[in-house]
């Protein structure tokens, strides 16, 4: 059985790397216009292209299948334009993502019990 691929992973890997999908299409042997329509949901990858994207981000296959990798941050506050753009407030938005998710990791590998 295939595992679900949840979109909204491949963006947040991507952004977190630093790369817009011209520069993951040129480090993954993928098209620009794949990496667009997977991360629209109108087209699911298959394993091998997982795998291309995987190693690309150098992050595990099994990351595009964790349904909690994304959710709601909730971070919302006025920004002036010259101090924050909104690119960079999304990549830093994908990093504390990806910090939460390493995060829960350890404390579930320690026996800690979390409330998520």
């Amino acid at each position: 059985m295939r595992s679900m691929f949840y979109k909204d992973n491949l963006s947040l890997l991507r952004v977190w790397r630093g790369l817009s999908q011209r520069g993951l299409a040129d480090q993954s042997e993928l098209s620009q216009a794949e990496i667009s329509k997977y991360e629209s949901g109108s087209m699911d990858p298959d394993p091998d292209k997982i795998k291309f994207l995987a190693l690309s981000l150098k992050v595990p296959e099994s990351l595009f299948s964790k349904a909690d990798l994304v959710l709601n941050t909730g971070i919302s506050f006025y920004r002036k334009q010259s101090q924050l753009s909104a690119k960079r407030l999304k990549a830093i938005e994908a990093q504390a993502l990806i910090k939460r998710h390493h995060l829960k990791q350890l404390l579930v590998s320690s026996g800690t019990t979390l409330n998520t």
